[in-house]
């Protein structure tokens, strides 16, 4: 069992308390007011306070990653075999509770009257032989408790323990930035597979099948009208085999994974056939650039424990294919894939949702006006095709409220926090934003998430979808390779989003940087721990080892070199899966470095009347610092390499957001602005210019390339 250390270090606050025992007034407001006395700086010439018995004493909290919640006191040697009485005080809210012998009780007495665990209001401090103390005090609790502080101590009464000061703070959780709304999405407990296991799953081609397996493999391109569908027979664990001859239909699914060697693939069960576990349609995902295999079940699985956010059921799967319908020939191990559920209708119903609500897969779509998500009169698209290229339809319905929103969403003289409480769920949204930051999904800027269109209300829900590129995926050796990064500066940030206009003017909003920053901390707190993490994936490790240490799959793990043995990739995958509990600190640590710095911008340059016109959007600091920007052109896209001999444009500390210079002969050019805030904080643009001429195509972050003629 993995446990989280409560560590606070409350020597100040502890020193306050004993001070002030003998006021007048409750716990609580002692507390207030020494909370108080801890912001206070501490100045050189302060005089040393005497703790020989609270040095040496110890008082901490345990948590497990199943959310136990234990106390721990270690009592001075001089103590231990005194008889003392033990308390434990919690104030939640404003409210005082302790820890009794029949459970925890609702103070609201004479502070100085607390009763210790051992007694009740009528007993008091009842002492004990003073050893060791361990305690669980609450099972699976930590995971939703909050605006709380957890006291520990001892002594022959309250007025003893703060005297001596042998008690420690040792838990704070602050109060949740998460306040119930009528509109939070909630999902009954069975809502999700249990456990995690294999699933065998077993394919076979039907004979005579005009498509085959070759042919599938040969659909690279989703957006084609090249769409081929195999007739298959599908039979698992928990799907016996129908005796019928096909049952089903195969076709490849993904985008860019199309490229890979090991393909993902639908399975879609035919009219008529018994759905399997409430589902007609399979997607079964190889995720083949992800090293650990696990990234998007984890994802999901964290998802299923954080309110607010309806996540996805997922299954590890393997999988035996008859790809060729020779029952002469041996059928063939496609090796690991993990199931993952599909939005739609199924989805909707196993929550308890209307189905005829709509549900979107965004592809391309920024909450922007766009001419391929033009409507009917009727509320349906004019091109379903192009449609589907911004938002794909996985639950179809009337598109007429999609376009009233974002006609809204992109209406400046629009009172946006109006809007936004129209069409969207507050803890929905921050849930989504927060832990897009926090595992590092950065492909989220206009794709990787669904939309719940909730039929009988005006709002959007944000679904997670596709977190195979997150958790750490962005800093593995094949990625990055020779420490190239292989995202902008920018995208490690809150400016990964800023383009979107519905996340960039939400972020305008008075105190709404300070709520999402305050809604991060809590998730990162609560239930994206290192040791919750870690918890998940050494659950997973033993259930898939075996399979991704061995062929087809151990030779397609995506290792620090092409040319790596067997062994090496299985060790990498090792150190990979280990590596999974560390992103979110390193992600959460990325996001706060980069929360004073101007928002990215775009960068145009034209030419007019023998002008070369370098032009650029403003850059928004949140914190309404001034900016200033430096420009240049030069001829080659590396502009940090060249000599300011060379460059053809260099002028700094310009407040404006163009400037015209006289026409460069003509030629292939390359600019770049940074701009820069009055603390010295730096942003570039949004533009990348990518030299597919260089081995791994080079790209230049910020550089926007032209041609003059």
């Amino acid at each position: 069992m993995k446990i989280t250390p409560f560590r606070y270090s409350t020597i100040s606050l502890t020193v306050a308390m004993a001070t002030l025992w003998g006021s007048s007034g409750s716990f609580a407001q002692e507390v207030a007011v020494t909370t108080a006395v801890t912001t206070v700086a501490p100045t050189t010439t302060a005089a040393p306070v005497a703790l020989p018995t609270l040095l040496s004493s110890r008082f901490t909290a345990t948590r497990t990653v199943e959310g136990d919640l234990t106390v721990n006191v270690i009592p001075a040697t001089t103590d231990v075999g005194t008889q003392k009485a033990i308390f434990v005080i919690a104030l939640l809210g404003n409210d005082v509770y302790v820890q009794t012998r029949t459970g925890w009780v609702r103070w609201k007495d004479d502070w100085k009257k607390i009763p210790s665990i051992d007694g009740d209001a009528t007993t008091g401090a009842v002492p004990r032989n003073l050893t060791a103390f361990d305690a669980t005090l609450c099972t699976a609790c930590t995971g939703v408790l909050s605006d709380i502080r957890l006291y520990i101590g001892y002594g022959t009464n309250v007025v003893d323990m703060l005297n001596q000061y042998t008690y420690n703070e040792v838990l704070r959780l602050p109060p949740t930035v998460f306040k119930p709304d009528a509109t939070d999405l909630q999902e009954p407990d069975n809502a999700y597979y249990s456990g995690a296991n294999i699933l065998n799953v077993r394919l076979k081609a039907i004979a005579g099948d005009a498509v085959t397996i070759a042919t599938i493999n040969t659909d690279l391109n989703s957006k084609d009208t090249f769409d081929p569908e195999m007739k298959i027979h599908f039979s698992a664990d928990d799907y016996p085999n129908d005796g019928k001859v096909d049952n089903a239909k195969l076709r490849m699914r993904g985008e860019s994974t199309r490229l890979a060697a090991q393909k993902s693939y639908r399975v879609k069960l035919n009219s008529g056939m018994p759905l399997w576990r409430g589902e007609q349609t399979l997607q079964f995902n190889k995720h083949p650039y992800d090293l650990t295999r696990m990234r998007n079940k984890l994802a999901m699985d964290l998802f299923r424990d954080i309110p607010h956010i309806n996540s996805l059921r997922t299954q590890f799967a393997h999988i035996v294919f008859d790809d060729d319908a020779n029952a002469a020939t041996p059928d063939v191990d496609y090796g690991l894939f993990t199931h993952v559920e599909k939005m739609g209708k199924e989805y909707l119903a196993q929550r308890g949702l209307p189905t005829t609500s709509v549900m979107y897969k965004a592809e391309e779509f920024k909450f922007e006006p766009d001419e391929r998500l033009a409507l009917k009169s009727d509320g349906s698209p004019v091109n379903q095709t192009t449609f589907e290229y911004a938002l794909s339809i996985q639950n179809s319905g009337n598109h007429t409220l999609l376009q009233q929103m974002l006609a809204d969403v992109n209406n400046s003289n629009t009172d946006f926090n109006t809007v936004f409480s129209k069409y969207f769920n507050r803890n929905n949204y921050l849930t989504w934003l927060a832990t897009s930051i926090l595992m590092g999904n950065h492909d989220t800027r206009d794709q990787n998430f669904g939309l719940l269109q909730l039929a009988g209300t005006t709002r959007y829900y944000f679904v997670p979808w596709d977190y195979d590129g997150s958790l750490g995926w962005v800093s593995q050796a094949d990625v990055s390779p020779n420490g190239k990064p292989y995202y902008a500066d920018w995208q490690y940030g809150l400016s990964n989003w800023w383009e979107s206009p519905l996340h960039r003017r939400f972020l305008q909003q008075a105190g709404h940087l300070e709520l999402l920053k305050a809604a991060v901390d809590e998730l990162r707190d609560k239930y994206l721990t290192p040791a919750r993490i870690l918890h998940k994936a050494q659950t997973y490790k033993p259930v898939i080892e075996a399979w991704v240490s061995a062929a087809p799959d151990v030779a397609n793990l995506p290792a620090s070199t092409a040319t790596a043995s067997t062994n090496q990739r299985v060790q990498e995958w090792n150190a990979e899966v280990q590596r999974l509990s560390t992103v979110i600190e390193g992600n959460y640590n990325a996001f706060i470095a980069r929360l004073e710095k101007p928002m990215p911008f775009f960068q145009s340059a034209t030419t007019s009347a023998g002008q070369l016109v370098l032009g650029w959007e403003p850059s928004v600091d949140l914190q309404g610092d001034a900016v200033s920007y430096t420009v240049q052109v030069a001829s080659q896209p590396d502009l940090a390499s060249v000599s300011s001999t060379n460059l053809k444009v260099n002028q700094t500390g310009l407040t404006t957001t163009s400037v015209s210079v006289p026409a460069l002969p003509a030629g292939t050019y390359y600019m770049k602005v940074v701009a820069t805030d009055s603390k010295g904080h730096s942003q570039i643009a949004f533009d990348t210019t990518v030299d597919t001429t260089t081995t791994g195509s080079t790209k230049y972050f910020g550089v926007l390339k032209f041609v003059v003629n």
